[in-house]
C-alpha cells in the first residue's frame, strides 16, 4: 500500500506475498518512504576525450555506445535482440589522469 506525498512516496509492505492486512501506507511489517532524486545532482562526468566522439561502436558491430554529456550517461545498444539495451549513469570520479579515468557508475538494463 503506498500514498503519493508531495515530495515521496510512503509505502508499506507485508511479511508475505499475500498482502493481507495492508490497510494503510502507515503501517505494515516494514514501512517506507522513497524520495525521488535528481541525477544531475551527482556531479560527475565522463572525460570530455571519451565524449568527444559522442558514437562509439565495436569492431564487429555489436554494440555501440552514444554518450551524452548532458545527462552525465551514456547507452549501450545492443544489435542482438536477446540482450536488452544498457544506460549507465556517472556517479562518483574517483581519480583521472591524462588517459585514464576511473568512476563509479550506476547500470540499467532493459
Amino acid at each position: 500500500v503506498y500514498d503519493n506525498l508531495s515530495d515521496s512516496y510512503l509505502m508499506s509492505q507485508s511479511a508475505d506475498a499475500t498482502c493481507d492486512g495492508l490497510v494503510s501506507p502507515r503501517e505494515g511489517y516494514r514501512v517506507m518512504r522513497l524520495t525521488k532524486i535528481k541525477h544531475s545532482d551527482l556531479g560527475c562526468q565522463f572525460p570530455e576525450w571519451i565524449t568527444s566522439h559522442r558514437y562509439w561502436h565495436t569492431l564487429d558491430y555489436r554494440r555501440s555506445f552514444v554518450f551524452s554529456q548532458e545527462t552525465s550517461s551514456f547507452h549501450i545498444n545492443q544489435l542482438n535482440p536477446d540482450y536488452p539495451d544498457t544506460r549507465i549513469t556517472c556517479v562518483k570520479e574517483v581519480r583521472h589522469s591524462l588517459n585514464t579515468t576511473v568512476v563509479v557508475a550506476y547500470s540499467t538494463s532493459g
